[in-house]
C-alpha cells in the first residue's frame, strides 16, 4: 500500500500548482470583468476618443486571450490529474481485493480462524 500511498502524494504538488494557477486566472478574469465595467461607462459617457477606447479594448482582448489559453491548459491538468488519481484508486482497489480474496481463501482452508 505504499506505493499507491506514494501515487498520491504524487499527484499532491501539480494539484495544488493547478488550484493557484486557477485562482490566478480567476483574478485576471475578475479584472477582465472590471474593465468590462469601467468599458461601459466610458462608452456611455462617449467622451474618450475612439484610439483610445480601441486601445483599452485591445489589453482586454490580450487578457482574455491569455486567461483562455490558461483555462484549456488548467482543464488538462485537472483532468491528467483526476486520470491519474483513478487510476492509483483502481490499483488499490485491486491490491484491497487481491488481499480480501487471499484472506477469504484462507479462512476456507482455515476454518480455526
Amino acid at each position: 500500500m505504499s506505493s499507491v500511498i506514494e501515487r498520491i502524494l504524487g499527484q499532491a504538488n501539480p494539484y495544488y500548482e493547478t488550484i493557484k494557477d486557477s485562482v490566478k486566472t480567476a483574478k485576471e478574469g475578475h479584472v477582465l470583468a472590471e474593465q468590462a465595467l469601467e468599458l461601459c461607462d466610458v462608452l456611455a459617457g462617449r467622451q474618450s476618443k475612439l484610439d483610445d477606447i480601441t486601445e483599452f479594448v485591445r489589453g482586454m482582448c490580450k487578457i482574455a486571450t491569455t486567461a483562455h489559453q490558461d483555462v484549456l491548459r488548467m482543464i488538462e491538468q485537472f483532468r491528467d490529474i483526476r486520470m491519474n488519481l483513478f487510476t492509483v484508486c483502481r490499483h488499490a482497489c485491486s491490491l484491497t481485493l487481491t488481499t480480501c480474496s487471499r484472506g477469504a481463501r484462507f479462512l476456507q482452508v482455515s476454518p480455526q480462524i
